[in-house]
């Protein structure tokens, strides 16, 4: 990401190579996403992801140092954003949307049985 000035990190990647192929697209997509939106409008130069597995959920963090949410505007508000949230509802998963020191999206998807 040399052209944005954004650097990014991930954290535990590795441990996607067993997830289901839906969810592994998915999150690609959504991470996506999340990339474009931070360099359109975050003014950070951080991005990190970070993916870990708990019992029976996936769990992804993704954080950057930037401006953060605007607390005005609902993610309803945001096709981006709301695209985001579709998306993991069709998998069952959780997703919020926080501020802490910059934009924080933290993404829970439950492990299914044979995933």
């Amino acid at each position: 990401m040399d052209k944005s000035g954004i650097m990014l990190h991930t954290k535990n990647e590795e441990t996607t190579v067993d997830w289901n192929k839906d969810i592994q697209n998915t999150i690609s997509q959504i991470i996506t996403e999340l990339v474009t939106n931070a360099i359109r409008y975050s003014h950070g130069n951080l991005f990190s992801v970070t993916f870990s597995q708990k019992k029976n959920q996936y769990l992804i963090t993704v954080h950057d140092n930037g401006i953060g949410f605007d607390k005005n505007i609902s993610y309803k508000n945001s096709f981006g954003l709301s695209g985001i949230k579709k998306r993991i509802d069709y998998l069952d998963g959780n997703v919020s949307f926080d501020n802490d020191n910059g934009a924080k999206i933290d993404i829970s998807i439950p492990i299914v049985k044979g995933d």
